[in-house]
């Protein structure tokens, strides 16, 4: 049996070279995932806090933020918690690609499947 961190990392390199491999369309939720961290070291986030991302993708922000969360603070049960199903937030307007963000976070035992990822249809 594989545990979140090795099936999240699996999938979360499936992502990548989706994104790779697709000539158009992919980019649209696919930002670099070095980038993301350099966001988040500027950013520096905190536990029990909330972290809202408008336009959240495949959700390697959040998971890169829980990453950096988890790696400088010692967390209590409480804040476990709370880093796991109260922290994201996030918005997506592709019905797709809001699919992969609840599923990337769910591989990675971020909350649960039915996570605050919400898909909101873009009007025009």
């Amino acid at each position: 049996m594989m545990g979140a961190d090795v099936k999240g990392d699996i999938y979360e390199g499936l992502l990548e070279k989706n994104a790779e491999d697709t000539k158009s369309g992919a980019g649209q939720y696919f930002t670099p995932r070095s980038l993301i961290r350099a966001m988040v070291e500027c950013v520096r986030p905190e536990p029990m806090r909330t972290i809202a991302d408008p336009a959240c993708g495949t959700g390697g922000f959040f998971l890169a933020a829980y990453d950096f969360i988890v790696a400088n603070h010692s967390l209590d049960k409480e804040q476990k918690q709370f880093i796991k199903f109260n922290t994201f937030y996030g918005n997506e307007i592709v019905a797709g690609t809001r699919r992969l963000a609840l599923m990337n976070l769910f591989l990675h035992n971020i909350g649960d499947i039915d996570s605050e990822i919400l898909y909101h249809r873009q009007m025009l």
